[in-house]
């Protein structure tokens, strides 16, 4: 059976052919009208004796549509990072690391295993309509040991985002929350859209349950995709529903009355849109909208060197190292043919860090191009008077189907 983890990590096989080049960055910063930030850590800090385990996997928006999301990026700062009233990511983040203490650099004796917090964060981006809205699933786990100073917490969210009024809308902002509770009190049975919630679920859902509750939900393309619980004998399952809105015109107990009614307002325009046809924006647009690449260190950073970083091989090694590794899905309706462009820094020590996704395929293959780029060898550094240093690079990489 499906589930949401299936939705959000797909098994791919390689299908298309792909052209890398490869680009020194022309300025400090990139005007795009795209641009997501992708950053994967796995931390240790402490504060004193306690120590704090931290795994980040974050796919962190900072353009849309020509715009910063002001909005959208304040959310996610304060749900997933615990930051409030910022909305700026490297701040942002940095204050969510500092909450934690310091970086470990050295142990002299093992610490207290009971004095260990583990703390999990995820932000995976999942798609929209291009020009309407924009989706994505968070997740914050904080699990504190014994006598760890740290507090519990678990958040879970799917958040889809208003491209147009730059509103962040939830699932009682999609759907009315009235109107599927009158659902599951009606003496005749389950109204339209619970109904559709049952018989759309990605695993059976009984016949009779103690009770049933919609936590969460959010807009995909023209589908609409809850998460929801059911108890039986007192324990509470999960489950995961995913339905278009064709369902939900069909859906109906009376002939009249159909699931689609349920939808309030934005829910109903934001799923009827067509791809590029979003309402005029709200507001002012950003009179130069930047993607930050990277988190300073106070080493400079250069676009252009005096030898430029180079892949172990050249070129055409590259290339081949990209063909062997990217593995994309054989259901050609899963990839937007077109270019993904990269950019990243080449460090002095011939690492990559710091990947920024500025022209989009689709978040399924921006996660795969992403992911190789992180697994590449260690590159010749670029070098600037002799000396090794950190130098920003782009990579197009050319995607069509094979004949």
């Amino acid at each position: 059976m499906k589930s949401l983890n299936t939705i959000l990590h797909r098994v791919i096989l390689p299908v298309l052919l792909l052209f890398p080049t490869l680009l020194q960055a022309q300025n400090d910063t990139i005007v795009a009208r795209y641009g997501m930030r992708y950053v994967k850590e796995h931390l240790y800090y402490h504060q004193g004796d306690q120590m704090n385990v931290i795994d980040a996997e974050l796919e962190w928006p900072e353009a849309i549509d020509g715009q910063r999301p002001a909005t959208l990026q304040a959310l996610l700062a304060h749900e997933l990072l615990g930051v409030a009233d910022n909305s700026e990511f490297t701040p942002a983040y940095e204050a969510f690391r500092n909450h934690y203490g310091q970086p470990v650099t050295s142990l002299d004796t093992l610490p207290d295993p009971e004095k260990y917090c583990y703390t999990d964060i995820l932000l995976r981006h999942m798609g929209g309509v291009k020009g309407r809205f924009d989706t994505y699933f968070l997740s914050r786990t904080v699990q504190p040991q014994r006598f760890s100073a740290q507090q519990a917490d678990t958040t879970e969210a799917l958040i889809t985002y208003d491209i147009a009024s730059q509103q962040v809308l939830q699932l009682n902002d999609i759907v009315s929350t009235q109107r599927w509770l009158h659902d599951l009190t009606r003496e005749e049975g389950l109204g339209p859209f619970m109904q559709l919630v049952v018989d759309h679920s990605l695993v059976p859902i009984p016949e009779i349950v103690e009770a049933m509750n919609l936590e969460n939900g959010c807009l995909l393309e023209q589908q609409l995709l809850v998460l929801g619980t059911y108890t039986v004998d007192g324990q509470k399952v999960k489950f995961t529903s995913l339905f278009s809105y064709d369902d939900m015109l069909n859906a109906s107990d009376d002939g009249w009355t159909t699931a689609a009614s349920y939808l309030t307002q934005p829910g109903r325009e934001l799923i009827k849109a067509k791809p590029g046809k979003g309402k005029k924006r709200r507001g002012k647009t950003a009179e130069n909208p930047t993607v930050s690449i990277y988190q300073g260190t106070g080493q400079p950073i250069y676009t252009l060197c005096d030898e430029a970083p180079a892949f172990p091989g050249g070129a055409a090694a590259m290339k081949q190292f990209l063909t062997d590794h990217l593995q994309l899905p054989t259901d050609e309706s899963l990839v937007n043919k077109g270019k993904c462009l990269a950019e990243f820094l080449v460090k002095a020590d011939g690492t990559i860090s710091d990947i920024v996704v500025i022209e989009t395929i689709s978040p399924l293959v921006d996660r795969e191009i992403v992911r190789v780029l992180r697994s590449m060898p260690r590159w010749t550094p670029g070098r600037m008077a002799g000396q090794p240093v950190d130098v920003r690079m782009k990579i197009p990489v050319q995607f069509t189907t094979v004949d």
